[in-house]
């Protein structure tokens, strides 16, 4: 008994420091936890980004071979027309001989 009583402030200060590593032990696994989702969101975040620049460049490449075509077709308009003035041009000269 005398021994359990000489005992009593170790086994006190023995409990406060296994409760205190508790403690430290679930913060550090809580700032863990948090680490990993905050890892987690911003890789998420990173492709939607990278999706989103992909995307847009599709929608922009699309925009420039939409425009190219477009201009091809106005120039191969402009050729055609050009030839039929020609082609209506010799038909008139030739029909004043």
């Amino acid at each position: 008994m005398l021994a359990q009583k000489r005992n009593a402030p170790f086994d006190i200060r023995e409990r406060v420091f296994n409760t205190r590593r508790r403690v430290f032990d679930t913060r550090e696994r809580v700032f863990d936890t948090r680490r990993r989702v905050f890892d987690t969101r911003e890789r998420v975040f990173d492709t939607r980004r990278r999706v989103f620049n992909t995307r847009e460049r599709v929608f922009y490449t699309r925009r420039r071979v939409f425009n190219t075509r477009e201009r091809v077709f106005d120039i191969r308009e402009r050729v055609f027309n050009t030839r039929r003035r020609v082609f209506d041009t010799r038909e008139r000269a030739f029909d004043l001989h």
